[in-house]
């Protein structure tokens, strides 16, 4: 940290695979967050700090110019990519200036940019668009997630919005059910909640409502996962790690080494 900004001066892809390891360099005095990889895996949005505002940019994974999209001085939070590829989806803050003025928008990730096109006319946070891009799942209420145990009115709800027919159906309430993730059959998703007091991840059928609990922690929660696009692997932060499990195979979480430059081994 300098002068209360992160600092940002490389990205290391450290998962092992065909390509090996790469590493995106930035500038060193910018801040750099929520990276998403295109559905292609040919690009990366990103939000960033680095001509002022928190605007979205994007640059081809494998390095190379990055172009900003947006230029609104409110700036943005960047959710994820529609899965055609065609949109990027955000949250921004415009006519609302007090509490829950939240909203999700489309943004285009090419070409100029049009008017933000404003999925509904309320608040959400956490969105999880569906496969097919007609549906999405997204957090209502919720204290903040470190807050462990509450089990008032503001607990963290899920609710389901359907493109087609403009309906919102609550579907988890009352034990603190958060960052909803699409399984891709679309009939299962992934979850986080506090049953027992701990956030755990969770699996919710659509059909059945059958609730079950996937990972065992007792010691801390299971925080902001994320999940790849085949649902092979989910992906989440546990205390000061991260960790990947494979749903319905390999379901015990294996922690991810992480490795940047600077780094000190210590014997």
């Amino acid at each position: 940290m300098k002068d209360g900004r992160a600092i940002g001066d490389a990205v290391a892809l450290t998962q092992d695979n065909n390509f090996g390891r790469r590493r995106l360099y930035f500038s060193d005095h910018d801040l750099y967050i929520q990276p998403a990889w295109s559905p292609d895996g040919k690009q990366i949005a990103f939000v960033s700090e680095r001509e002022g505002g928190r605007q979205v940019w994007i640059m081809p994974a494998w390095g190379g110019a990055p172009k900003k999209l947006t230029l609104h001085t409110e700036g943005y939070i960047l959710e994820e990519w529609m899965p055609d590829g065609k949109g990027l989806l955000t949250s921004i803050t415009r006519d609302h200036f007090w509490r829950r003025g939240e909203r999700f928008s489309i943004i285009q990730p090419s070409g100029k940019q049009k008017t933000e096109q404003v999925l509904f006319d309320d608040y959400g946070q956490y969105p999880s668009v569906s496969p097919d891009g007609k549906q999405l799942l997204y957090n209502r209420e919720g204290e903040r997630w470190w807050r462990k145990g509450y089990t008032g009115s503001r607990t963290s709800q899920i609710w389901l919005w359907n493109s087609e027919n403009k309906k919102h159906t609550k579907l988890l309430d009352g034990e603190d059910a958060r960052w909803p993730l699409w399984k891709p059959d679309k009939k299962v998703f992934y979850y986080v909640g506090a049953r027992n007091g701990i956030l755990n991840l969770r699996e919710y059928e659509m059909a059945t409502k059958n609730d079950r609990q996937i990972t065992k922690f007792k010691n801390d929660s299971v925080v902001f996962p994320t999940i790849s696009r085949d649902g092979s692997v989910i992906a989440f932060r546990h205390l000061f790690d991260f960790y990947q499990l494979k749903p319905g195979k390999a379901e015990k979480p294996v922690k991810i080494d992480l490795w940047a430059p600077g780094d000190v081994t210590i014997a």
